[in-house]
């Protein structure tokens, strides 16, 4: 399955005594919100970039699993904000994930973009 990267502000972290360690972060932007899980050891390597920022971009596969809809995370970058360039980002609709059809890619403007650090 082809890799695929949400990207917005993190309303929710979520590390549940009964998760074994797993991590759960809910992202959102102007479509709604996405979420995503970390493994133990992802969470382990990236744990100051998860718990800090304010917002994010995460990279993974789509899990669905009795229409629950998770990305099973891979990387997470930080996004930064940037008032003078637009810049296009690839966006997913979780409704259109939870069909059966394959998933649809929209193109659409947004005010944040990945910078390397």
């Amino acid at each position: 399955m082809q890799p695929i990267q949400i990207a917005g502000n993190v309303i929710c972290r979520q590390r549940p005594g009964t998760a074994k360690g797993f991590v759960f972060i809910s992202l959102e932007d102007e479509t709604g919100v996405s979420n995503a899980i970390v493994d133990p050891d992802l969470f382990e390597r990236f744990r100051l970039l998860i718990t800090e920022e304010a917002f994010l971009l995460i990279e993974g596969e789509v899990q669905n699993s009795d229409n629950v809809v998770l990305i099973k995370t891979r990387d997470i970058r930080p996004l930064v904000h940037e008032r003078t360039r637009r810049q296009r980002v690839t966006r997913f609709s979780i409704r259109q994930l939870r069909e059966p059809r394959p998933a649809c890619v929209a193109t659409g403007r947004s005010r944040y973009h990945y910078s390397p650090a």
